[in-house]
């Protein structure tokens, strides 16, 4: 291989480790201190977690420095569940 292409390759390999990373943490500050709102984002994360951007996931991460009210009304306003660039 190429060297210029390894190292290209390994710094992807880093940065999908590091989202991936980034994703466990997210998904351990989910744990809320309501059930009501622990099973939101349980499905919040089934339904889209894999699929989130490292974008997204600091966007989440954000959302998430917020206490359970802050965090409830983001899912109340589906602000958390809408995907960067198409609005749904």
């Amino acid at each position: 291989m190429n060297p210029a292409r390894r190292q290209h390759s390994d710094s992807e390999a880093a940065s999908d480790s590091e989202t991936a990373a980034l994703r466990r943490r997210l998904q351990w500050r989910s744990r809320r201190g309501t059930l009501e709102l622990d099973l939101q984002l349980r499905g919040f994360w089934r339904e889209r977690g894999d699929g989130l951007t490292r974008a997204e996931l600091e966007s989440l991460s954000k959302i998430l420095d917020g206490d359970d009210e802050e965090v409830a009304r983001a899912l109340a306003s589906e602000k958390i569940f809408r995907r960067a660039g198409n609005g749904s």
